[in-house]
């Protein structure tokens, strides 16, 4: 019963520090971008906690094997594909994470097109128990997907598509 504290301490350091530490000084914005646009995408990620959500959702998808940060855009369809051209001025609201216990991955229906996304989930069905976008379905385009341990398809499989905790 002593080394319960020390032990649990110890993971949670293993599971925070490097979320932490990527994190906390958010980016650099180049480009050729107005500066003052540049302020105003920086003041609008500071007024959203996006780097605060950033970091929960690498603690949640190491902690738990996969995590979701699903972007909230007023007046759009989660379930829809996302296309940046439609998004209008003042309608991002911040990203909401969610764990892989959170939303219910469509296993039958997977990713098509060639890139990053093949053979992963086309959708997530937030679970009706989550705290926010209860039976909510999303569409993968809408989200930043993150796992833990990356695992072997088979093993895959069996997680849900998912990985392992670290």
């Amino acid at each position: 019963q002593t080394c319960a504290l020390p032990i649990s301490w110890l993971s949670g350091v293993a599971v925070d520090l490097i979320p932490e530490d990527m994190t906390r000084a958010g980016v650099t914005i180049t480009g050729d971008i107005e500066p003052d646009d540049m302020q105003t995408i920086e003041r609008t990620m500071t007024t959203y906690g996006v780097w605060n959500q950033i970091c929960d959702t690498i603690k949640w998808s190491r902690l738990y094997g996969g995590a979701l940060a699903v972007m909230l855009i007023d007046g759009q369809q989660p379930s829809t594909p996302l296309r940046i051209e439609t998004i209008g001025k003042g309608a991002f609201k911040g990203l909401l994470v969610l764990d892989r216990w959170m939303v219910e991955p469509s296993l039958n229906d997977l990713v098509t097109e060639y890139g990053p996304d093949l053979g992963l989930p086309k959708f997530y069905t937030v679970t009706a128990d989550a705290p926010a976008l209860p039976r909510m379905k999303v569409h993968y385009s809408r989200i930043l997907r993150l796992v833990g341990t990356p695992l072997p398809y088979w093993q895959r499989v069996m997680e849900n598509l998912w990985g392992l905790s670290v």
